[in-house]
């Protein structure tokens, strides 16, 4: 037998031994028996019992004690196994450390920020940086010695860490040297992104003295409270500032002070202060474009303020001021929509018609196809909708969601059941978690569409094909007994697909079958996850060791980080290694272990209590914290929401009363309690506001209740299908797309497909 054979025969975790010292062998078989337990505590017990024997401090045993105490909520007992880890497994100090900061860092920031200090190197294992800066960041933020940022490793931090700990750096500026902290505070609030470095920053820029405060720093202010959703603020800073302009704004930030503050007066509700401003800033600037921006941003002001004609004649304003400008299309598109609105029809097809005369205005011409056909769909009209879907279809280059519902409605409408089928039935099968499948759904239920349904199913469930039989299943209502036998015969079908069985048998891999074991152990990072750390690894680790090319392992590793509360990183890992199964099989045919990680349910008793209180559906979270967050409990969004719910703190304060939660301070959302009650809260507001419109509602939610209504006035009916196609932005339609999509999946294994 070869020595690469002979070492492949060994048990694999003797393998393990023998990367390791002498001394750390004895009892190192039994490290499976931990990974193997099912519980947390009956792990702890068989950790304990390694612990005693020979040899087991050095293979670092005491780190997965650590690990498993803190799981088990015994914080302090963790602290001292993973100190005794330090001391007696040199090469895991920098894990121990990351995990020693965790669990010091709300009582005793000082004592974190010492510990985490060291691994913002180059010479730390890359996982770790990142951890390491984000925790330091806070410690410092908490009371942590200002002196340990002297001797950090900038360059080895990611920009956005960077312009945390520079925000630390600021603060920790000698009490000489104002100038010194205010220009670190604005250079990171130049370098432009929405994140929670800018809050920070603008918080301590805005309570400078006034006679700190340049024009040139209120104008930064101003830019940024208003990003980060905080309009009161943004008019504060920028009010003043605008009564000291010149008459006539020719220079770029003059514009854009008068600008931020009638967006500012938008999101405040005060209308008709900002038509009042745009206005004048349309007077007062001196380029065409800047001219056509000014009136575009009327037009929207003065549809909130339920003025359709004085929109429509800004619209106009806008679109004739330059043929070339980047807000003409966009000006053409608003005053296409008003004009139907206001019932001008003549108007909105000429002003599709030249939309639709420009190859570069594709984007646009379509959006306003879509509106006009959903306009006439949704109160019960045909008209030209079909020809407006075709020409969508055909402006887009590709079919989205809402434009194949739609033309399965205009099918509908005119009698043609049976091309109405065929889009519905392709909303089914190509995104079965989706509200527009869910409408899909109800219309195939009702009478227009129950007699081609019936015949569809009686032809295609005597199919040999595995196609027709899909289709039968998925047209067939939850509980019609006719489903169980279609449900076999493609699962046994399936089960004969070399690409398909793996996932349909899907069951984790026993842990001392896992490749890992076989590994040679020089990289300290494969043995911190030979102990437990998922958390602290890097995904090429895992991946290296639970290859997605193996799906029982690539399984595996998803369900351990489940479990190691980080359901981020599990969802990923199972979206990437179910691909290929997603792309064959609808998801309700996978194994309910595998749907379980790609629908993580974390915080299961605060959500659950938050969600009774709020008078919402515990799916509706989950879904906003899987397709939002997530999962990242310190995440921001681009339009400014923060924690797992995407809450910015102006909605937090108004929600606070309801979710039984006192004075709410901005980082309090980065707190996953604090954060899911006033999500609850919140959602359940503006469910009560745009009643009957669940897209609105998550819409209002993710970028402001302005928007929401301007785009709830221009439905027609309370159709849901008609109030996702409203939402006037593709990148929040497709997240609201998403999120009910999601929630959707998860009624589903929380109440059961028949539900």
């Amino acid at each position: 037998m070869s020595p690469v054979s002979a070492r492949r025969s060994l048990p694999p975790l003797i393998l393990l031994a023998l990367a390791l010292p002498a001394t750390a062998r004895a009892g190192v078989e039994r490290l499976a028996e931990v990974h193997g337990a099912v519980t947390p505590a009956e792990a702890l017990a068989a950790a304990d019992r390694l612990a005693a024997e020979p040899g087991a401090s050095e293979l670092g045993i005491d780190y997965l004690r650590g690990n498993l105490l803190e799981l088990l909520g015994q914080p302090g007992e963790a602290v001292k196994a993973f100190a005794l880890a330090m001391q007696r497994a040199p090469s895991l100090a920098p894990y121990c450390r990351l995990r020693l900061a965790r669990l010091q860092a709300e009582k005793h920031p000082e004592m974190a920020a010492g510990l985490l200090a060291p691994l913002v190197s180059r010479r730390s294992p890359p996982a770790l940086r990142h951890q390491a800066a984000a925790l330091l960041h806070r410690s410092l933020r908490a009371g942590g010695d200002c002196r340990l940022l002297g001797g950090l490793d900038w360059e080895a931090l990611t920009a956005a860490d960077r312009r945390a700990l520079a925000v630390a750096r600021a603060d920790c500026a000698p009490a000489g040297a104002p100038g010194r902290r205010v220009a670190e505070l604005t250079r990171v609030l130049a370098e432009g992104p929405a994140d929670e470095a800018a809050w920070e920053a603008a918080v301590r820029l805005s309570a400078l003295s006034r006679a700190e405060i340049t024009p040139d720093v209120s104008l930064t202010l101003g830019r940024a409270f208003q990003r980060l959703r905080q309009p009161e603020l943004a008019s504060s800073f920028l009010g003043p500032l605008v009564s000291t302009l010149p008459a006539q704004l020719r220079e770029e930030r003059h514009v854009e002070a008068l600008e931020l503050l009638a967006l500012a007066q938008v999101a405040r509700d005060a209308y008709r202060s900002a038509v009042g401003a745009f206005a004048r800033l349309a007077e007062r600037v001196a380029r065409a474009d800047q001219r056509a921006r000014a009136h575009y941003n009327e037009g929207i002001a003065r549809e909130l303020a339920a003025d359709r004609v004085g929109a429509l004649h800004a619209y106009v304003r806008a679109a004739n001021l330059s043929a070339n400008s980047e807000w003409t299309s966009a000006a053409l598109l608003a005053a296409c929509r008003v004009q139907w609105l206001l019932g001008r029809r003549n108007e909105a097809q000429r002003s599709f018609d030249i939309l639709r005369s420009r190859r570069d205005w594709s984007g646009p011409a379509a959006e306003a196809a879509v509106f006009l056909a959903v306009s006439q769909l949704a109160r019960g009209e045909v008209d030209g909708a079909p020809l407006l879907l075709q020409q969508a279809v055909q402006l887009r280059g590709a079919t989205e969601p809402e434009t194949v519902y739609w033309i399965g409605r205009a099918d509908e409408a005119q009698g043609e059941t049976g091309p109405a089928l065929a889009q519905y039935l392709r909303l089914l099968r190509e995104i079965p978690y989706h509200p527009l499948s869910a409408e899909a759904r109800v219309r195939l239920a009702g009478p227009a569409m129950a007699p081609a349904v019936k015949a569809a199913v009686e032809r295609w469930r005597r199919s040999t094909s595995a196609e027709d039989r899909l289709a039968a299943w998925l047209l067939l209502p939850a509980g019609d007994p006719q489903r169980e036998p279609l449900r076999l015969f493609l699962y046994q079908r399936w089960a004969r697909d070399r690409r398909l069985a793996p996932y349909l048998k899907l069951a984790p891999v026993e842990a001392e079958l896992w490749p890992l074991w076989q590994s040679s152990f020089d990289d300290p990072e494969d043995r911190v996850l030979a102990l437990g750390g998922w958390r602290e690894v890097s995904a090429d680790t895992i991946m290296r060791h639970f290859p997605l090319r193996q799906p029982a392992l690539a399984f595996t590793a998803a369900q351990r980080l489940l479990l190691a509360r980080d359901p981020g990183r599990a969802l990923a890992l199972a979206q990437e290694a179910a691909a290929p199964a997603l792309a064959a099989a609808p998801p309700q045919l996978l194994p309910l272990a595998l749907r379980e990680v790609l629908f993580p349910r974390p915080w299961p008793q605060r959500v659950q209590s938050a969600a009774r209180r709020g008078a919402v559906e515990p799916a509706l979270l989950w879904a906003l914290m899987r397709e939002g967050s997530r999962f990242e409990t310190t995440a921001m969004s681009a339009w400014g929401g923060r924690g797992l719910m995407l809450l910015d703190p102006a909605s937090a304060e108004r929600a606070a009363p309801a979710a039984g939660v006192g004075k709410v301070d901005p980082d309090d959302l980065y707190d996953p309690e604090v954060a899911i009650a006033l999500g609850a809260a919140r959602l359940s507001q503006l469910g009560a506001t745009f009643q009957g419109r669940p897209a609105l509602a998550l819409a209002a939610h993710l970028v402001g209740t302005p928007q929401a209504r301007l785009w709830a006035s221009w439905c027609t009916s309370n159709d849901p299908a008609e109030s996702l196609a409203k939402i006037g932005s593709p990148d929040v339609r497709t997240t609201v797309g998403r999120v009910l999509g999601a929630q959707i999946a998860y009624r589903e294994l929380t109440m059961g497909p028949g539900r």
